[in-house]
């Protein structure tokens, strides 16, 4: 073998030596490089579990350093970022992980909390919708917490008939618990939405038909909605599968039982009988409005006005022709002329439930 062939020979063999020895340090410096990002990783989850936001930001800037392409370290850091108050770094991390992958439903959830916290209420609300509609891990609660937080952006917004169809939608969600949508009914209750309030406890009632909770919801959504003969039977039905809440139960249903006494609008009654509870609710009313003024003689104004009118009618000797209606007139004015006296107060709950339902 010529000289030049024995050292290109032994060159070859030094070069592939060298290669092999390159690789494998290389290979051993990404391993360690590798295995010292997830100790970080790890470290950093621990601190953020543990509410040290700052420390735990820190262990995982210093392991998405080692490895820079690790979406769960960028993940993890901007949530760390997010817990510390770090607005502007958590949504540059977050950013990127978007241009990765915009369906992301987590990534999306913070950069609208980000928004949010800007007071960038129209980016906030579609981000958020991309966070519901995303993907998430399966059991995941990210889309509920989503789409609560939501809500409470569109009613904050004064966006309330939104705030209304993303609670519909929470109520409605097939893959929803019970707790999910009572929470979702319990709001629109609160709102003053109580129809469709009780739509929501009623198909949860029928669902789980021995749950007094749900059938108190119910009740007190029915009520809430003037569907008194309704609350009636959902309060009774409550009584019977609730022991622990009896006394309030039995005072719901006791008041709920006088509104249905006085209510003249029942359409079975002989005229005696509407006229006779005209005047009863019409005694009830003017008694509830002067207590609201804190007395007769500091009504003022037009409620002056029409309460002196109320007494005349009730001073009448005896029912006269068409009279009914004409105090029910009376009455709704005299209600909502004392609306403001009246806020806040519930002197007399049942005859303040029965003129809401008549006033509307």
């Amino acid at each position: 073998m010529a000289n030049g062939t024995v050292r290109a020979v032994l060159l070859g063999a030094i070069l592939v030596t060298l290669f092999a020895s390159t690789s494998m340090l290389t290979g051993a410096y990404r391993a360690a490089r590798h295995s010292r990002g997830l100790a970080l990783f790890g470290e950093g989850e621990a601190l953020a579990g543990s509410g040290q936001a700052e420390a735990a930001a820190s262990r995982l800037r210093e392991a998405l350093s080692l490895e820079p392409n690790q979406a769960a370290y960028r993940a993890a850091l901007a949530k760390a970022l997010l817990d510390g108050g770090s607005w502007a770094e958590a949504e540059s991390h977050l950013e990127e992980l978007s241009e990765d992958d915009p369906t992301d439903g987590d990534v999306n959830l913070m950069l609208a909390r980000v928004a949010a916290h800007d007071g960038r209420d129209a980016d906030a609300v579609t981000l958020y919708q991309r966070a519901i509609y995303g993907h998430w891990l399966p059991k995941s609660a990210g889309r509920t917490q989503a789409r609560w937080e939501l809500v409470d952006l569109l009613t904050r917004a004064g966006r309330g008939k939104q705030a209304v169809a993303e609670l519909l939608q929470l109520a409605s969600d097939p893959g929803a618990d019970a707790a999910t949508r009572s929470r979702a009914g319990n709001v629109l209750l609160e709102r003053g939405d109580a129809r469709d309030a009780a739509d929501v406890f009623g198909q949860l009632a029928a669902e789980h038909p021995h749950d007094g909770d749900i059938w108190t919801a119910l009740a007190n959504a029915k009520f809430a909605a003037g569907d008194f003969a309704a609350a009636r039977d959902a309060y009774t039905t409550a009584l019977r599968w609730d022991s622990s809440d009896r006394p309030p139960l039995v005072r719901r249903l006791a008041v709920t039982n006088t509104v249905i006494a006085l209510d003249p609008s029942e359409v079975r009654l002989s005229a005696a009988q509407r006229h006779g509870r005209m005047r009863a609710l019409a005694e009830r009313v003017l008694a509830l409005v002067e207590r609201c003024a804190g007395g007769a003689d500091r009504l003022a104004g037009e409620a002056a006005t029409l309460a002196a009118s109320t007494r005349q009618w009730l001073a009448r000797p005896r029912p006269q022709e068409g009279d009914t209606p004409e105090a029910l007139r009376l009455l709704e004015d005299l209600w909502r002329a004392a609306q403001p006296l009246c806020r806040g107060q519930k002197p007399d709950e049942a005859a303040a439930a029965l003129m809401a339902r008549l006033a509307k």
